[in-house]
């Protein structure tokens, strides 16, 4: 089913923004999402656009916020007001009885459990468990719809529209080791009576539109604070070359579609399901094993793209181009700058393949402790080692990969957190932070969260370092974005309006890098 086109929500002026210009050799923004040549200025949706809001049918915090944000209205707990703990699950947190009230409920289908199994094993559900046990409550009592007023525009869409791509599901599961243990796991949550009353093929059902509609709830600065199903948002498919971001701008868990890019129709919107900037193979690695499909976007079709996020510095004398590599991790061509070759036997190319494996392996053992974002705490006592490996691996990427290389970006994004949480070096993280911003800007488009975080952090951080036009430049930069995705009473332009007014009033000399 589709849903009914309305009219958009009217917006302000937006700055023009390129999405046409070629870099580094290879196809434009415009041409990956195969709009250019196109009119867009007659397409229904232009950048900055509300394509759709939306409450979830259901959702459910995720494990690292259960202490930090209302279980109900998802608000951050206050220095004044600490949240209050269900008393009979131990487990849900709500900012008072409103919110506890509101909450009941969806939460009366979890709460005794939840103090059961903890008693059990001595710890709660992941949330997938539990979003699969409230949506198996709702479909027991014939609750597959959402009220109207829920989404905008209105979607007819159920919960049986969900897309659940059962053969495909039925062919991994049997070799699956995570359905087994969510399996089993499921059962011992929700009791092997009740399943046997609802009946496995009715499970295997609930089990697999769940896992392959599910949205994580980001916040506004893009930490995942749940995950949920959103009936009329689950209708935009996956592309890696996304014209759309969805987004909690204000209120989460309800969620807006926020057009990035030109748009023509409705099902035209497309939205990235994991992050873009991956090689290809990691992505479609991840949409196999988490969504059951395949993506065929031009992106995925651009050896060049797909190169780029395994490219190597060249090593020409001050040439400053790349090596691209493809999925074989050997060379596709010649440097783009100064036509240099490199051999498949050359010792830089196989140390380029390690590094980017370690790089790889190191992140993916360590993810939780590199978190540095600013809503964690600092360590007391940071273990050590992990932070000289960290440095390390973060002087390798620089001499060895480029600063559009997926694994470069992925250290620097853990170097960027390191020296703003743990050091506090303003100088050392300056030159980290623009590097991310290239490789959002080339990989996500001129309009993108990542980016705007990234632009913002720039200008603060050269603001400390009384670099004023760089500041500025930045800020701008950032306005610009912002623009385009959040409303005027945005926290963000709070921050780039503080950049804007110091550099008004300081005319001191630039700091020289």
């Amino acid at each position: 089913m589709s849903v009914p086109e309305t009219e958009v929500t009217p917006r302000s002026e937006k700055p023009a923004l390129d999405f046409t210009s070629k870099s580094y050799g290879m196809s434009s923004y415009a041409e990956l999402l195969c709009m250019d040549d196109e009119d867009t200025a007659r397409w229904k949706y232009q950048p900055g656009d509300v394509v759709m809001e939306e409450l979830p049918f259901a959702s459910v915090i995720s494990p690292e916020y259960i202490g930090e944000i209302c279980h109900s209205c998802y608000r951050r707990e206050a220095k004044e007001a600490k949240l209050k703990r269900c008393v009979r699950c131990r487990f849900a947190r709500y900012c008072g009885d409103t919110c506890a009230k509101k909450a009941w409920p969806v939460h009366k289908m979890e709460c005794t459990l939840l103090g059961k199994y903890h008693k059990e094993t001595g710890f709660f559900p992941d949330a997938l468990i539990r979003l699969v046990n409230l949506i198996m409550n709702k479909a027991w009592m014939g609750q597959m719809t959402m009220p109207p007023e829920s989404c905008t525009p209105a979607t007819d869409r159920g919960f049986d529209n969900l897309c659940s791509h059962t053969n495909e599901i039925d062919e991994e599961l049997e070799k699956s080791e995570k359905f087994k243990q969510n399996m089993h796991e499921i059962k011992r949550f929700m009791g092997k009576e009740t399943l046997l009353e609802l009946g496995g093929d009715i499970v295997a059902e609930v089990y697999s539109r769940v896992v392959t509609n599910t949205i994580s709830i980001p916040d506004r600065g893009g930490n995942i604070l749940g995950i949920g199903i959103y009936l009329g948002i689950s209708q935009f498919d996956h592309s890696c070359v996304p014209n759309a971001l969805y987004i909690a701008r204000s209120s989460p868990p309800q969620l807006q579609i926020i057009a990035t890019a030109p748009i023509e129709s409705l099902d035209k919107v497309r939205i990235a399901y994991i992050d873009p900037l991956k090689p290809t193979q990691l992505r479609r690695a991840e949409l196999k094993e988490s969504y059951y499909f395949s993506c065929s976007c031009s992106r995925c079709h651009s050896i060049e793209r797909d190169g780029m996020a395994r490219s190597l510095k060249c090593p020409g004398k001050n040439c400053g181009g790349f090596i691209l590599l493809g999925k074989d991790w050997l060379p596709l061509g010649p440097c783009e700058v100064c036509l240099y070759r490199m051999d498949q036997t050359d010792e830089r190319l196989k140390d380029g393949k390690d590094l980017m494996l370690t790089i790889q392996q190191f992140l993916s053992e360590n993810h939780t402790t590199l978190d540095f974002s600013e809503s964690k705490k600092k360590p007391e006592q940071p273990d050590e080692q992990l932070i000289l490996s960290l440095l390390a691996l973060g002087q390798e990427a620089d001499d060895y990969l480029f600063r559009l290389n997926y694994y470069r970006l992925a250290i620097s994004t853990c170097l960027v957190g390191y020296y703003s949480l743990m050091q506090d070096d303003p100088r050392k993280k300056a030159p980290f932070l623009t590097d991310l911003i290239d490789s959002y800007r080339f990989g996500l488009g001129p309009i993108s969260v990542p980016a705007l975080q990234a632009c913002i952090a720039v200008s603060q951080t050269h603001v400390r370092l009384r670099n004023w036009k760089v500041a500025e430049e930045y800020a701008e930069q950032a306005r610009d974005i912002a623009s385009c995705v959040f409303s005027p009473d945005d926290a963000y332009f709070s921050d780039i309006e503080e950049v804007l007014s110091h550099c008004k009033i300081q005319h001191t000399n630039p700091v020289i890098f």
